[in-house]
């Protein structure tokens, strides 16, 4: 995709963390976070917010 664009993956993971973030399952906080990691791999890995409302805080995922 970025070779399509004429981008670098770099350049073109900031367009991707507004469409992660509707992966984020927040019932709590309602406050919907993503990031995105590249690896020197290349690989590319999305992080989201992850809340359990019946589950004691230590137990969410934050992306942050």
């Amino acid at each position: 995709m970025a070779k399509q664009k004429g981008l670098t993956v770099v350049q073109l993971l900031p367009s991707f963390v507004e469409p992660s973030m509707a992966l984020a399952r927040v019932p709590i906080s309602k406050f919907p976070s993503g990031a995105l990691g590249y690896l020197s791999s290349g690989w590319v890995f999305f992080e989201v917010n992850l809340e359990f409302p019946s589950l004691h805080l230590h137990y969410f995922v934050h992306a942050e």
